[in-house]
């Protein structure tokens, strides 16, 4: 069963690097007493425009409640004051940056897609911009991929699409977005798939435990099915990095040799 997605414990944005960041706006973090900026910039707001992200939601939706009485002195001079109006248009436009600002900083990204604001407890929004759990960052050089982070935040989509083969396991083998880090799930390791010599060392580890599993008593299906296909991605893998391309060209005669 595919993990719930779990979002990143809080981390608030510093008001300097917003300014900075926004310029056009940083004027609201000192607005009505900051009281804009302290809200969207405070962890119970950030878990409830979290939650409704994950829904596919506008985040803004979540906290339009809380939004309308910081707003509402604004909007009712609005109303006879153009100057005023200006103000509250801009103050919109500055939510729009805070949320971005903090949701940003705990790894969301922006969809491109923006959906209609229900009117809760009155009409602040038409339409805002959905998030979603941005992927882990690529790993520096050297570094292993962070399987278990990308496994918790990752769609069951994204997940299928970086498996070779999903069958029936829970955390399948799979690839990194960026392709450059490969799980085997048969043995619970990782390996570069641009090192042939890695590759190959992991090749043989699939190999030597495989022909393990098939010398037991009591053979496990399941687990032979998952070395083999390991082994067969492996063999894939190398058939493009090899000069001869016949030495990995019958996978199945290699794992039972």
């Amino acid at each position: 069963m595919q993990a719930h997605p779990r979002v990143n414990s809080f981390r608030p944005v510093d008001a300097e690097s917003f300014q900075e960041s926004s310029p056009h706006f940083g004027d609201f973090v000192t607005w009505n007493q900051g009281r804009l900026w302290q809200l969207i910039n405070s962890e119970p707001v950030y878990r409830q425009m979290a939650a409704f992200s994950l829904r596919g939601l506008p985040a803004v939706a979540s906290i339009t409640h809380l939004l309308a009485p910081i707003l509402a002195p604004i909007d009712e001079l609005a109303e006879t004051d153009p100057e005023a109006g200006k103000t509250a248009d801009r103050a919109r436009r500055a939510i729009g940056s805070m949320v971005r600002a903090v949701l940003e900083a705990n790894g969301f990204r922006k969809t491109g897609t923006q959906r209609a604001v229900p009117p809760e407890p009155r009409r602040l929004f038409v339409r805002a911009e959905v998030y979603e759990q941005a992927p882990p960052a690529p790993p520096e050089e050297g570094e292993s991929f962070d399987w278990d982070k990308y496994a918790v935040q990752a769609s069951f989509a994204n997940v299928r699409s970086l498996s070779p083969d999903l069958g029936g396991r829970p955390l399948p083998s799979m690839y990194s977005p960026d392709r450059r880090w490969f799980l085997l799930s048969s043995l619970d390791i990782d390996v570069p798939t641009a090192s042939e010599d890695q590759l190959r060392i992991a090749l043989d580890a699939v190999k030597r435990s495989y022909q393990a599993e098939r010398s037991k008593p009591t053979l496990n299906y399941r687990r032979l099915w998952v070395h083999q296909i390991d082994f067969y991605e492996l063999c894939n893998l190398l058939f493009g990095l090899v000069s001869d391309p016949d030495e990995f060209a019958d996978p199945q005669e290699l794992l039972e040799s």
